[in-house]
């Protein structure tokens, strides 16, 4: 279907007005808690972090959770490849390459290269972060609710439907805290 020129400047300006919806609050709630000082950061991990910022500013929650995940996830990936080799092993021959986010967060609490408090806000991004990439097919517990991290579970948490009305935007929130609170500290 073919849009006029005057139909889609109005759809930019109907979706321009729905963005804009509490992207200040959103603004001043980053800057409140961000660790603006310098620490020298991977190339990558630093592209996920400022994907993540931004995905916060225009309101893509989803996004934003998935991202913060892949800028710390990054972040001790990289670590580990100085302190490891490019193709170091993790434990039991786990090679870096292969080794999730989990792994990498055993790895550092093993180290003690992150403190208790560290290792558990980083592994909250990780339960954050869980339903939203690893949804499966629905199974129904004994009460006829879907149960575990499955499609229906996914779009009610993003809706709001479950977990006393959470969002996903209460998600992102929660991530974005963590990231950047802990992300230049951390590197």
């Amino acid at each position: 279907m073919r849009y006029s020129e005057r139909e889609l400047t109005l759809m930019m300006s109907e979706a321009d007005e729905r963005a804009r919806n509490g992207r200040l609050e959103r603004l001043k709630y980053l800057l409140a808690r961000e660790d603006d000082g310098a620490a020298p950061v991977p190339y990558a991990a630093n592209e996920y972090y400022e994907e993540a910022r931004l995905c916060w500013y225009v309101g893509a929650f989803v996004a934003l959770i998935v991202m913060s995940e892949l800028a710390l996830e990054e972040l001790l990936r990289d670590h580990y490849r100085v302190v490891l080799g490019v193709d170091g092993c993790l434990r039991r021959g786990r090679r870096l390459g292969r080794a999730g986010f989990g792994d990498l967060i055993k790895k550092c609490q093993a180290d003690g290269w992150l403190s208790e408090e560290e290792v558990a806000l980083v592994d909250r991004v990780r339960e954050v972060r869980n339903p939203y990439v690893h949804t499966r097919d629905v199974s129904w517990d004994i009460d006829g609710r879907p149960s575990g991290d499955c499609f229906v579970a996914q779009g009610a948490k993003m809706a709001g439907l479950e977990g006393g009305g959470a969002t996903g935007e209460d998600a992102a929130r929660e991530c974005i805290g963590i990231l950047v609170t802990l992300f230049r500290r951390v590197a």
